[in-house]
């Protein structure tokens, strides 16, 4: 079963939710996507769509807000034996994200049990 988590965060508490979210999931792989010029987008969502079918466990940061996201997201569903599931900081209340402690629990709450 390959596990991915879509994390979409644009939030000034996002790299403290990273961090948590790789120390708590050290398996999982982390593409990032952000920051990139409409030339680079295409070619960067297609890589990362290749290395997201290699990898067993991935966590796939973006901004949330790329039509390509979508079109990846689409196709991995497809992939036999995908499981995903989408995390938006936009979701999240604030008061839960101010120590890496409770980021934490609240990471331990909301995922999947087959994802920890």
């Amino acid at each position: 079963m390959r596990h991915i988590i879509n994390f979409i965060g644009i939030s000034s508490y996002k790299e403290t939710v990273l961090l948590a979210l790789t120390q708590l999931l050290p398996h999982f792989v982390l593409f990032r996507i952000e920051n990139l010029s409409p030339e680079q987008e295409a070619d960067e969502w297609r890589k990362t769509w290749i290395a997201s079918l290699e990898a067993d466990a991935c966590i796939l940061y973006s901004d949330g807000n790329s039509e390509h996201l979508s079109l990846l997201l689409d196709r991995l569903w497809r992939a036999p034996g995908t499981n995903i599931f989408t995390l938006d900081m936009a979701e999240l209340e604030e008061d839960d994200l101010t120590s890496l402690s409770s980021i934490n629990q609240l990471l331990k709450e909301l995922l999947p049990a087959d994802f920890q």
